[in-house]
């Protein structure tokens, strides 16, 4: 059996608009891309699988890291 993640419904009803991204898929930065859509809120929302080995960790950080200023 599977189930979804009811996560995005919830926030759907209470926001106006919601971005979900899964960062083992995207290479974008996420700072840059909330600055796009003008983001006044962030939501990390994983496991605890997820966020428990060193690879996964990789990922997240590789997606929040500020551009170098020069």
């Amino acid at each position: 059996m599977r189930f979804g993640n009811p996560l995005p419904a919830f926030l759907c009803d209470h926001y106006s608009s919601v971005y979900l991204i899964d960062y083992r898929y995207w290479d974008g930065n996420i700072i840059d891309f909330a600055r796009e859509v003008n983001a006044k809120d962030l939501l990390f929302a994983n496991n605890i699988n997820a966020v428990n080995t060193g690879s996964n960790v990789g990922f997240i950080a590789m997606i929040i890291k500020q551009p170098e200023q020069g």
